[in-house]
């Protein structure tokens, strides 16, 4: 019988072609996941994510969940994926659920983050995770603005979605704005959003806060139900999925990629630099023999865990060949 698990997983994803796998590339975040677990359980294994974040966007609380033909404990499953992704993905939790849990369709609310730097002064190290500004906007006017697209609204002007056929009504809860030295913060609280919906948003409320659009014209802007009546579309890298909330009440958070202190939020550690992958297995090389963390007929076998919860042995080979169309484990990531 099938086990199903649900984990919490960060990324960076300036690298990435988003989370959706795709036919072209394997450089997405869901098909990463999927070459290793297939390779531990030695069958297909299906990856659903909460939600689909788009080329370039962050997660520090992505939530997921997939069920293995073979069951592992949680603690092993966990260990053997933070050993084979690259660095700028990351497993947090990882446990066992109900056959019935689904990360999508039993998530009740999402959280995500924009941050906008503002002034003429570049944040070099912070450039993966901000928008750059150089205007001051007027966070009174983007509030005013912000207040017309909370509740239950018709969001088909903020949304890029192609099939019109399907419903644009979306709730969201909050809209709320902080400063962080020369940052703007701003934090969406809603039941769901369409594509592209949220970084839309952004995009209209920097244009009311650089004047060029009244708090009042946001009514007319939504009624017109026409993407070209509102702003335009603010850059992925400023935007972070920081938790879901489900239906029992349990929130899946992290604290904020820019902190590489406060939990390891930021993947580059404190020194500014993307760390690189583990070297990869060198063809023709033999493995070692037989034992945890290698490859046996297609099926990759976790390594084992010390009483603490790491893997016993970090210097292994790579996963290199063994992650199929993935393109291994071992070797960079392709921009």
């Amino acid at each position: 019988m099938k086990q199903n698990y649900r984990m919490t997983l960060q990324y960076e994803g300036t690298k990435y072609n988003g989370w959706q796998k795709q036919g072209n590339t394997p450089n997405t975040i869901q098909a990463r996941l999927e070459a290793i677990l297939q390779k531990l359980d030695g069958t297909e294994v299906e990856v659903r994510g909460s939600g689909r974040t788009d080329a370039g966007v962050h997660a520090r609380g992505q939530v997921a969940s997939f069920a293995l033909e073979h069951p592992l404990p949680a603690a092993e499953v966990m260990a053997c994926l933070n050993r084979y992704l690259p660095r700028d993905i990351g497993v947090t939790a990882l446990e066992e659920a109900e056959p019935r849990f689904h990360a999508r369709l039993n998530a009740r609310s999402k959280w995500y983050r924009y941050r906008i730097h503002q002034g003429a002064v570049p944040d070099v190290f912070g450039r993966r995770y901000s928008w750059p500004c150089p205007e001051l906007l007027d966070t009174a006017a983007m509030e005013a603005a912000a207040a017309h697209l909370v509740g239950r609204l018709d969001f088909r002007s903020f949304c890029d979605q192609k099939n019109s056929k399907r419903s644009t009504v979306r709730r969201v809860d909050s809209i709320t704005f902080s400063r962080e030295g020369t940052d703007l913060v701003i934090d969406f609280r809603g039941e769901g959003f369409l594509y592209h919906m949220v970084r839309i948003m952004v995009g209209t409320l920097a244009e009311a806060g650089a004047h060029r659009l009244l708090p009042g014209q946001i009514p007319s802007v939504l009624a017109a139900q026409d993407r070209k009546q509102a702003g335009p579309l603010a850059p992925a890298c400023g935007l972070t999925l920081m938790g879901v909330e489900y239906r029992h009440g349990r929130a899946e958070r992290g604290p904020d990629l820019r902190d590489p202190v406060g939990g390891g939020g930021d993947p580059r550690g404190v020194c500014g630099h993307l760390r690189t992958n583990r070297p990869a297995h060198r063809p023709g090389e033999k493995r070692p023999p037989g034992g945890a963390g290698t490859v046996y007929g297609g099926v990759l076998r976790p390594l084992p865990l010390s009483p603490g919860g790491e893997p016993c042995r970090k210097d292994g080979p790579g996963l290199d060949g063994a992650a199929g169309a993935a393109g291994g484990r071992g070797r960079d990531i392709q921009a």
